[in-house]
């Protein structure tokens, strides 16, 4: 299924509309699938973001 939305992605990579929809669908998939395997997405993505921060700086 994300392969799918990937390869969708991928071929309207200059067609913004596609690509933010694209990008939507996945970051449900991906919420989805953490759900399902009862894992704590907000707590990985806090760690995302501190981590990440420093780039940003």
């Amino acid at each position: 299924m994300i392969k799918k939305e990937v390869k969708i992605l991928e071929s309207n990579s200059e067609n913004k509309e596609i690509v933010n929809h694209q990008l939507s669908d996945l970051l449900i998939l991906i919420t989805q699938i953490a759900y399902q395997y009862n894992m704590d997405f907000d707590l990985e993505l806090k760690k995302w973001f501190k981590k990440s921060k420093k780039y940003l700086e």
